[in-house]
């Protein structure tokens, strides 16, 4: 009864792997019930936070599955995206993005023209952002505060003051921007990025 979550199984067959360190035994089980205490659910899921799971690593090192370690990825949902196919070659072929953040930027059903990015960098331009400053330094601490509209103004004040790294800048914003799930923002940034001007 510690458990929060048992499942009541009969055992089918059993494999070993190996003698000695690192063998391991697989149970091939048919699970006949569940057990779940009632307080772990949030929204009629099993939160990680009220579950408090621990996963095994190597050695003694154990590691908890809640917290600040635990991260959500949206779903899928039934509209259909553009697929990484369709993803522009400079975004693909980036050192910055993560095959995660490719795949949110696939997920968009349609990617905004040059047009938009235009309209979207103007009004950034013209924006008057509280306590702002234009400096490098200033962007990384907006990065280390996932501030990712600031880090985007910043951008565009460096590459106005020839900072000659700017499109890897505007690469950071646009990956802050995903991992908040801000797509279109995203999109957006990352279509200015790759701009040739």
């Amino acid at each position: 009864k510690e458990s929060p979550f048992q499942m009541e199984c009969k055992l089918k067959e059993m494999k070993s792997y190996g003698e000695g360190g690192a063998s391991a035994n697989i149970a091939i089980c048919e699970v006949v019930k569940f057990h779940i205490a009632e307080d772990i659910f949030r929204d009629g899921i099993i939160h990680p936070d009220l579950i408090d799971l621990a996963g095994r690593m190597s050695g003694n090192f154990y590691c908890r599955a809640s917290g600040e370690s635990v991260f959500e990825v949206e779903k899928p949902t039934l509209k259909k995206g553009v697929g990484y196919d369709c993803l522009p070659d400079f975004i693909k072929d980036s050192d910055v993005y993560t095959g995660n953040n490719l795949g949110k930027l696939a997920t968009i059903e349609d990617i905004p023209t040059y047009e938009v990015v235009d309209e979207f960098i103007s009004q950034y331009q013209n924006k008057d952002i509280y306590s702002f400053e234009a400096t490098l330094e200033a962007f990384y601490r907006y990065q280390r505060q996932n501030d990712f509209e600031k880090m985007l103004k910043s951008s565009i004040e460096l590459k106005k003051q020839n900072y000659k790294k700017y499109k890897v800048l505007l690469e950071l914003t646009a990956k802050c921007a995903l991992e908040k799930d801000e797509i279109l923002f995203a999109w957006k940034t990352a279509l200015y990025a790759g701009r040739k001007d």
